[in-house]
């Protein structure tokens, strides 16, 4: 300061760091002050910190890790008690990422600029390293803590299920489990598990009348495909589905006339109706407000359009093709993600509240009661079947059974709430 202290200017001879100080690297000027001139610099590598030390911090701890959830925290100290409030930064890396990246609280991070980082969806993040910074004074005077991973996944290489200690287990409803080769319910057996990853590449196939049974989170990279009679089954109500891989599931009906409907919906996101049976025009369904030339104005059937997307848990009903009384048509919906959790469905009636009548429809006299405008055709949303009993005792607006639709008997009168749709 003032006419005190000392300039150093790196000679260009020297292209190579060092670990060591050495004054033969440098041109250096002492001032001309007193306490400067002919300084002595051997021990210029040692720092003194008079009051006090660096910031430390401690080894992450993973907590609560479950293959839904975990947070991990450090502990840090400030290396100057009563000075600046300590900083935290939490860093992650991907296997086979050349650099670290600063976290950001979005998607499954929050808590990254605090001591505890949360995670509220380990398996899209699963085998990722993470570490924290720990600042006291500038974002360029830190200590970092030790670098550690969420561990207790089960992966299936093709042969057997393999933990992290690459020994041979097996999968369960609280073990997460991903798909890193191909993967035949019908070959290597239906399982259970806490979330499910298919790894990009890769094939999971369920059989007819075998499962895949999670408990929270679907990530989808790969390939996901769900036989006819097979189920894709999701405990959770708030388990999340996501990934960029392709899903298909399939549901076949035979028909065994012409005139025979099959009652679909769709268990996908973003399905077009017309893709159920692309050689059938006859789609329709039951709008039970539309206006009648009756009395009980007890709504109709609306025919519905190949291009337009399936609402979540509404019904549909399509007709088999003219050409073959024996088709099989298939509900196949690609590169979408299959429905989960709590999915509501609006239910209409129109006004009518007045006392029984009766009608002619054709040579069939019907008779009208003020219930008749409660019908509403529903489906089931999910790729798999659905308890009934608990649906009903769940739905206790509604009349409390399940009709079934049989082709096992050659149809005589086809009435849908007094509708022919023959």
């Amino acid at each position: 300061m003032g006419t005190d202290g000392s300039n150093f200017k790196r000679k260009t001879s020297v292209t190579v760091p060092k670990s060591a100080y050495s004054n033969a690297d440098w041109d250096i000027t002492d001032y001309a002050g007193s306490s400067c001139l002919n300084n002595n610099y051997t021990d210029i590598g040692n720092y003194i910190f008079p009051g006090g030390t660096p910031p430390s911090v401690t080894t992450p701890i993973v907590s609560n890790p479950t293959c839904k959830s975990a947070t991990i925290s450090v502990t840090g100290s400030e290396g100057f008690p009563g000075g600046n409030t300590l900083a935290y930064q939490w860093y992650y890396s991907n296997s086979g990422d050349a650099n670290w990246t600063a976290l950001s609280n979005t998607g499954v991070f929050s808590g990254v600029t605090s001591s505890t980082l949360s995670i509220s969806n380990v398996s899209s993040v699963i085998n990722y390293q993470y570490y924290c910074q720990v600042r006291e004074i500038l974002a360029t005077c830190f200590i970092a803590s030790k670098a550690t991973k969420i561990t207790g996944a089960i992966t299936w290489n093709g042969t057997d299920w393999r933990d992290s200690n690459n020994v041979v287990t097996t999968p369960s409803i609280g073990k997460l489990a991903i798909i890193n080769a191909n993967y035949d319910t019908s070959i290597n057996g239906s399982f259970d598990a806490c979330s499910l990853v298919v790894n990009n590449g890769f094939t999971a196939i369920i059989a007819p009348t075998n499962y895949i049974n999670i408990q929270y989170d679907l990530t989808l990279n790969g390939n996901l495909t769900v036989k006819s009679g097979g189920s894709l089954v999701q405990i959770d109500d708030f388990g999340l589905n996501s990934g960029t891989g392709n899903f298909v599931m399939e549901r076949t009906a035979t028909v065994a006339r012409t005139t025979d409907y099959v009652y679909w919906s769709s268990p996908i996101s973003n399905f077009q109706v017309g893709n159920v049976n692309p050689s059938s025009w006859l789609r329709y369904k039951w709008i039970p407000t539309i206006p009648r030339a009756y009395t009980s104005n007890f709504g109709g059937w609306l025919a519905t359009p190949a291009n337009e997307v399936m609402e979540k848990g509404k019904g549909y009903i399509i007709r088999g093709p003219y050409t073959n009384p024996t088709a099989t048509f298939t509900n196949t919906a690609p590169n979408n993600l299959p429905n989960n959790g709590i999915i509501p469905v609006g239910v209409e009636r129109s006004t009518y509240d007045g006392a029984p009548y009766t009608y002619l429809s054709g040579s069939t006299t019907l008779t009208v009661v003020k219930d008749d405008d409660n019908y509403n055709l529903l489906g089931n949303p999910y790729p798999s079947a659905v308890d009934v009993q608990k649906f009903l005792s769940l739905n206790t607006n509604l009349a409390g059974h399940i009709r079934l639709w049989t082709h096992g008997t050659p149809i005589q009168s086809s009435l849908f709430n007094g509708q022919s749709f023959l």
